[in-house]
């Protein structure tokens, strides 16, 4: 498997330590996908700082403690990527809602280069065409003078293989991911090649989407 050409190559991943009541939520998702995740990123191809945040902790110390994350890393990052439960509202797990969005993109601004990329690998925070703009599109208008590129899905569904993924800059608008009249086989391809249906050999084709150009994503499919 091959990188994509714009593989990051400093990330900053965080998720929820602990599961929802009655769920495996966190044990079974969110941070087993977020060590892969720093798996294929990390080790000689770059560098991956993971955060299981305290998700039981009052929302002022979750953001506390996803700050002090964020800073305590060494140079700019090229993509943050949050796992967890998400409205179109906001960042549920880590109590990151619109009216936080300032403070939000305050910090993101701080701690990253030019063009980063801010995936949101949770339901609904991309939700298209949502009354006054979703999460995802209101945070890509607060990062637009750092030209950030914000992903977020549409719908609910699983946290990566969720193939209603949009793609979202400053002008707060949506586009698609999938490649135009590919939706089934973009949606075969995430599937099949999560750790879920392969623990082991999968092509992480969900964790190198953001990173992938159109026309890279649309040959991948098509093969």
């Amino acid at each position: 498997m091959t990188l994509p050409s714009n593989a990051p190559k400093n990330s900053f991943c965080f998720a929820p330590k602990f599961d929802s009541p009655n769920r495996h939520d966190a044990s079974g998702a969110f941070l087993p996908y977020m060590e892969a995740f720093r798996r294929l990123y990390g080790g000689g191809h770059g560098r991956v700082i993971t955060l299981p945040f305290d998700n039981h902790a009052t929302a002022d110390s979750e953001f506390g403690a996803i700050s002090a994350g964020f800073e305590q890393i060494p140079g700019k990052l090229d993509a943050i990527v949050y796992f967890g439960h998400g409205e179109p509202f906001g960042m549920v797990s880590s109590d990151i809602y619109t009216k936080d969005i300032q403070k939000f993109a305050e910090l993101i601004k701080r701690k990253s280069v030019h063009g980063v990329r801010v995936v949101l690998f949770a339901c609904s925070c991309g939700k298209f065409n949502y009354p006054g703009g979703s999460f995802a599109s209101k945070l890509a208008v607060a990062l637009r003078d750092v030209e950030a590129v914000v992903f977020g899905h549409d719908n609910v569904g699983h946290t990566v293989t969720n193939a209603n993924l949009y793609r979202y800059s400053g002008d707060g608008r949506g586009v698609a991911v999938a490649p135009t009249g590919k939706f089934q086989a973009f949606d075969r391809m995430l599937k099949a090649e999560s750790i879920d249906q392969k623990p082991r050999d999968n092509n992480a084709f969900w964790a190198r989407i953001p990173f992938m150009t159109p026309d890279e994503i649309r040959a991948e499919v098509a093969k």
